[in-house]
């Protein structure tokens, strides 16, 4: 007799994209099962059998031998489907065993007919089972529209269930549960916009917006009186006209300088003890051969080293003692006794991006990988300032045509991923190190986690198994942000495009995203000129309330900010900083709701914070590492405001 599944009688048609199933989430599906065990299904035998094997059992008890799957009465377009995705390895699965039934909002549902369900996830794909007689399993579907219950991979579902089953109050969010305010214009900018940076130029926690633009920079931040942002560019006496800019305190003064390289020369625009800055010519030559530069720490005690991004390797700029600092430059990570020029490792990898810098393999010393259109290049941090050769990484690249790459720890296992918003197509590079912070949510507090361990920095591309953001992102990507829009810990995306409307994606957990349509500028039709793509965008709590803001600069030159509508109270945050003056970073700071994972983020003075969003009042834990020091950790309690906490050795 054929047993039905009621979850299954409510849904759409097989193949169909599926959207977030509110009325049946992973909590939903791991309260009413029986059992929820962890298996191995495969290799697939000669004669086509799929073996499955029990390794633990998360709920319920675990059988005395592993499942047996009978195809005998199965599709065989389904079969094929198994088969083909599990192939000759072993592969991790999650069967969920029970009576299911949908939770629908205004109708009792329907009830499931008589006899057990059987959900096996493995490879990121449901398929349906069948309780047959002798205790044997018969496979009736691949289940697609079991996606909108989890759309994600095998490895974060089984990450998922352990969450659901300690959790006092697990969430899987269904919706972002944010909104924007209306609009503000707050500029007109003249000439090419090439980037829009937060920054903390005071570093009282007051977050300015830095736009660097080919007719002059601009810096807007808040003016209390007014309730508005204000054009603070004139009074700061920055006169910069960047191509591309990095904060940082490049002479050691412990304020925040810029650095600015407007495609002629680099230029630091150094901080006076009264708020202003003043030009100093570094006197380095990049032959117009510069994609971006960002700040790097080259010792404990504050020296800020430049990192630029070329069209072939890193350059590092070290600066020299003061009162003259001269630069020096070099590439990275060349080899002796050779000294072979870096430039060569990129040949045949075709154009070049902007280098991103973090502890990619969570050994407290920052690491710098390079994308290119058909490859990445790794050169891992064996000290402060210094690094091994350059490696290529396989299997990943961006894509033919622009590209813009951030960070961020998408599935909160305490290791930084990388999110690609290219011309070709979106793409999430999950980050697969093997390391002491891989399982950050396990990490026995209060130890020792120095380490001179070699390992393999290793990335893999899962856009197409993380959500509704695998099939809404669409092409012609120019960059975004990682950033916590809805204030619950979990890391959200922003991304930007050149011809059409910026999209946000709220983070379920565990990598797997939905579409926030309740901030999507184009639904919600708060700003039509968007639809014409942007030149630049980023989040960032730019008026004090505790919820980060999106400003984007439009494809007409028009700054628009759309601030978070908290309501009458503060949105409730942690937000961890470096204070310029000691160690530069990037330093990784992580972060836990009691044995919540809330993820990583990659920390740098002035520019980039660690940022912990909470819904209520209550204990975070924090954890960072100064390069080589032992680990630090510490509950801080966020009240009735956002709370900011400084982070020392």
């Amino acid at each position: 007799m054929r047993m039905a599944f009621a979850v299954v009688l409510l849904l759409a048609a097989p193949g169909a994209l599926a959207l977030i199933n509110p009325n049946f989430t992973p909590i939903h599906l791991v309260s009413q099962a029986d059992v929820v065990l962890v298996v191995k299904v495969g290799p697939v035998g000669a004669d086509g059998a799929v073996p499955v094997r029990v390794v633990e059992a998360l709920k319920g008890k675990a059988p005395a031998k592993g499942p047996a799957l009978d195809f005998s009465k199965s599709p065989r377009p389904q079969v094929e489907a198994l088969q083909g995705l599990v192939g000759k390895v072993e592969r991790l699965g999650i069967l969920f065993v029970g009576r299911f039934r949908e939770e629908a909002p205004d109708a009792p549902g329907a009830e499931p007919a008589e006899g057990a369900v059987g959900l096996l996830h493995v490879q990121a794909k449901w398929f349906r089972l069948l309780a047959a007689p002798g205790g044997a399993w018969l496979l009736d579907a691949m289940d697609d529209h079991m996606e909108g219950t989890w759309a994600g991979g095998t490895d974060m579902l089984q990450r998922a269930v352990r969450y659901v089953l300690t959790d006092p109050a697990p969430m899987v969010p269904v919706k972002a549960m944010a909104k924007w305010a209306e609009p503000k214009k707050i500029a007109k900018l003249e000439g090419k916009v090439h980037g829009a940076i937060p920054v903390d130029i005071a570093g009282d926690g007051q977050l300015a917006l830095h736009v660097l633009c080919e007719g002059g920079d601009r810096v807007f931040r808040l003016d209390k009186a007014r309730k508005a942002l204000g054009d603070a560019t004139a009074a700061l006496k920055l006169a910069a006209r960047s191509h591309a800019a990095a904060w940082g305190d490049f002479n050691g003064d412990g304020r925040l300088d810029l650095a600015s390289w407007d495609a002629k020369a680099l230029t630091l625009w150094l901080q006076a003890a009264d708020g202003t800055f003043a030009a100093r010519e570094t006197g380095i030559d990049l032959k117009g051969d510069c994609l971006a530069v960002a700040p790097l720490g080259l010792d404990a005690a504050g020296k800020t080293g430049i990192l630029v991004s070329t069209s072939s390797c890193p350059r590092l700029l070290t600066p020299g003692e003061p009162p003259d600092f001269g630069f020096r430059i070099s590439d990275l990570g060349l080899r002796p006794p050779l000294r072979s020029p870096q430039s060569a490792i990129s040949n045949g990898l075709g154009a070049a991006h902007p280098c991103l810098i973090a502890d990619f393999d969570g050994d407290s010393v920052p690491d710098v990988l390079q994308p290119f259109a058909r490859g990445v290049v790794c050169y891992k941090g064996k000290g402060l300032g210094a690094f091994e050769g350059g490696v290529r990484l396989e299997g990943i690249g961006t894509g033919a045509g622009g590209a813009g790459a951030f960070l961020g720890d998408l599935d909160a296992d305490g290791l930084l991923d990388v999110f690609v918003a290219a011309d070709e197509h979106c793409l999430i590079w999950h980050n697969r190190t093997a390391s002491p912070s891989q399982n950050a949510e396990h990490r026995t507090p209060n130890t020792d986690s120095r380490t001179t361990r070699t390992t393999t920095i290793t990335f893999e591309e899962t856009l197409t198994i993380s959500g509704e953001i695998a099939y809404i992102s669409k092409p012609n990507a120019i960059g975004g942000m990682t950033g916590d829009v809805n204030n619950d810990g979990r890391q959200d995306v922003l991304i930007l495009y050149s011809n059409r409307s910026p999209h946000i994606f709220f983070n379920r957990g565990f990598r797997s995203f939905g579409h926030a349509h309740e901030l999507d500028v184009d639904e919600q039709k708060l700003l039509e000129a968007a639809n014409e793509g942007q030149q630049a965008g980023c989040l960032a709590d730019l008026d004090g309330d505790g919820g980060q803001d999106m400003a984007i600069v439009l494809a007409n030159g028009e700054l628009w900010v759309l601030f978070r509508d908290t309501g009458d109270a503060p949105a409730l945050a942690l937000r961890a900083s470096l204070p310029p003056g000691g160690f530069a970073g990037p330093l990784t700071v992580s972060g836990w709701a009691d044995k919540r994972p809330l993820g990583a983020w990659a920390v740098l003075p002035g520019t980039a914070e660690a940022f912990f969003g909470v819904f209520e009042p209550g204990p975070l834990r924090l954890r960072w590492q100064f390069p080589g020091r032992d680990a630090q950790e510490k509950q801080l309690i966020v009240e009735d405001k956002p709370l900011r906490f400084i982070l020392k050795p």
